[in-house]
């Protein structure tokens, strides 16, 4: 057994941070209106960072990426809870989420194909108008 697991400080400050981790990717476990806002939130800063124009045509397939396969990626692969408490308080609404972030990226990827889409702002309202039906 590592030593620090015998620091009952240490022991609480691992459990914390667990926590802690949880609270900070909670928008699996929100509503699923909510979650579509981070990811769309999110896909605008990158774009901005990226230094793409949402109305500009490279712009199109890096969010057509973020906000189809992309989510699904990161709510199905990548988010795991680090605690019991994240897990219990969030993990219901995850599951109902679940076919949701499914079922918006298969049909965001329908809408925008054959070839790639127009422009970031494209995908976007086509994200918005797919997850408010979902």
């Amino acid at each position: 057994m590592p030593e620090w697991r015998l620091d009952q400080d240490a022991r609480r400050g691992e459990r914390l941070g667990r926590m802690a981790a949880d609270l900070d990717t909670a928008n699996v476990g929100e509503e699923f209106g909510l979650l579509c806002e981070s990811a769309l939130r999110l896909c605008r800063e990158r774009e901005m960072r990226m230094g793409r124009r949402l109305d500009a045509p490279e712009s199109g397939p890096p969010c057509l990426g973020f906000l189809g396969m992309g989510q699904v990626h990161y709510f199905f692969e990548l988010h795991r809870f680090c605690s019991r408490e994240g897990e219990r308080v969030f993990g219901p609404q995850k599951t109902v989420n679940s076919a949701h972030v499914r079922a918006t990226s298969k049909a965001l990827g329908e809408r925008l194909s054959p070839g790639p889409p127009p422009n970031g702002q494209a995908v976007i309202d086509a994200f918005i108008e797919i997850g408010a039906k979902a």
